[in-house]
């Protein structure tokens, strides 16, 4: 659910860059606002991928390491929301 942000960002970033390559009309603002759709749609969902608390990569970092802890170790009470739970007991 972390990386559906991101992800949304670089398809409009794709979305953008196919409009481009293949829709390309004579306008050079057309041309202006679609390279500054990729610029800042990608550079957004990137942004969102820095593993700091507010943001969407931090969340990402959190549910693989917690998934990585769990699967090495057995997993505590705390994270047993996970659908392999009951089959890490050890």
């Amino acid at each position: 659910m972390s990386l559906a942000g991101p992800a949304a960002n670089l398809a409009a970033a794709f979305a953008a860059g196919i409009i481009i390559r293949y829709f390309l009309y004579p306008s050079e603002a057309y041309l202006k606002i679609l390279v500054y759709m990729i610029l800042m749609n990608t550079g957004l969902g990137l942004f969102n991928l820095i593993p700091i608390p507010p943001l969407d990569g931090s969340m990402f970092l959190r549910t693989c390491c917690l998934r990585l802890w769990a699967k090495n170790f057995g997993a505590p009470a705390a994270i047993s929301h996970y659908p392999d739970y009951p089959f890490n007991i050890r």
